[in-house]
């Protein structure tokens, strides 16, 4: 071959080799956005065509729907569903699904019963709580009942407490000790059970807005009412106070209109602030005794922070605000991302419940149905 056609083909060649490497490096990956799992429907899993559910709950037991009529129960490695069937006495949005302790359900069922229904082993009968077995307070109708906005909170030590009402309104507190079945501790010689909580003098309480359980904690948003130093009987502030296991009330966030408690990796959050002031975000790390305040929620209002709820996935934080979307909320940076919805239709109702289990995480609704979604796309955004 001639010097001259060879050094050329040579050229030709490495400039090829030059261009290609260029083209390369000028490339710009594509990155695949990830698919989209959508919600899935179950109804069917749990035997029901009502699409009312009013929450989702889970323990060792199994998955728990709870419904208007009662509860169904989804064993582990048991396809067929447990149905328990009452008539809920309340009718407030609140207060009507049922609380567990140790493999009971309690419930209010009447102005003067909670039933209680046994569901870690099949086939245990139900039993019944009774007011008429209660220390009851004096009133001034002598009259005290459930009323249908009256709710039940137990803590991990099994002291129990149940709103009571002199009319139509909670009024009252009442605790109770529950034994490791889940019954009611009789503690006076005449055979009653469990006494009243007695309220300061200088407490003014119209109602109860909110009863806490955390672990072996309890809390209750009372009201006080406060121009100045005097008490008055207009202006409207929850405080939080702690319920101490004889049933002895500490106030332990004064002065600030409490809208929401939760707990998030070992400590106490509560949203609210002082009267006419924005909200802010308080934590406690000494299970209630002391707080500090963190940040002002400026995305946040009166409303969406009462009916709000807060729930663990997975160890990370997520809300259902105003109970019609589910975000991811990160409390040391105060950000929170919208998670996903995809799959379940729009309704006119609110999300009533949030639950992981066994890989799994189970949304309800008070009436587009019951859906789930692996964990592993639970972290969907609204914006990928």
């Amino acid at each position: 071959m001639k010097p001259a056609i060879y050094s050329w083909l040579v050229l030709l060649f490495v400039g090829h080799i030059s261009c290609k490497q260029a083209s390369s490096d000028n490339l710009v990956p594509i990155i695949k956005a990830p698919a989209v799992i959508n919600w899935q429907n179950v109804d069917s899993l749990f035997g029901s065509s009502d699409r009312t559910a009013l929450g989702v709950y889970a323990d060792s037991a199994g998955l728990i729907l709870m419904k208007q009529n009662g509860f169904t129960l989804l064993r582990k490695n048991n396809p067929q569903p447990t149905h328990y069937i009452y008539s809920l006495f309340n009718d407030y949005w609140s207060s009507i699904r049922p609380t567990f302790y140790q493999g009971v359900a309690y419930a209010i069922t009447s102005e003067n019963t909670i039933q209680a229904f046994p569901y870690r082993q099949p086939n245990q009968p139900p039993f019944t709580i009774r007011l008429a077995d209660f220390n009851l307070p004096v009133t001034p109708n002598g009259r005290v009942a459930f009323s249908r906005r009256s709710s039940i909170t137990i803590n991990s030590s099994g002291l129990l407490v149940v709103e009571l009402d002199a009319v139509t309104a909670p009024r009252y507190l009442y605790c109770l000790q529950l034994d490791d079945n889940g019954r009611a501790v009789r503690n006076s010689p005449d055979g009653k059970i469990g006494h009243p909580i007695v309220l300061s003098d200088s407490t003014f309480v119209p109602m109860f807005w909110g009863l806490y359980a955390f672990e072996d904690l309890l809390f209750v948003e009372a009201a006080r009412n406060y121009v100045g130093d005097n008490l008055i009987a207009s202006t409207l502030m929850g405080e939080l106070q702690r319920i101490g296991p004889t049933g002895q009330l500490k106030t332990v966030l004064p002065r600030v209109g409490v809208q929401n408690v939760f707990l998030f990796n070992n400590a106490l959050y509560a949203v609210g602030g002082p009267l006419n002031s924005p909200l802010r975000l308080y934590k406690s790390t000494d299970k209630g005794q002391s707080w500090s305040s963190l940040y002002e929620l400026t995305n946040a209002n009166l409303y969406g922070a009462t009916f709000s709820s807060f729930h663990q996935i997975d160890n990370r934080l997520v809300t259902v605000y105003l109970h019609q979307r589910l975000q991811e909320y990160d409390v040391e940076s105060n950000q929170v991302k919208t998670l996903r919805l995809t799959g379940v239709p729009e309704f006119r109702g609110t999300i009533t419940g949030l639950a992981q289990y066994e890989g799994k995480v189970y949304l309800t609704t008070s009436n587009g149905g019951i859906y789930v979604k692996p964990l592993k796309d639970f972290w969907q955004y609204a914006a990928d």
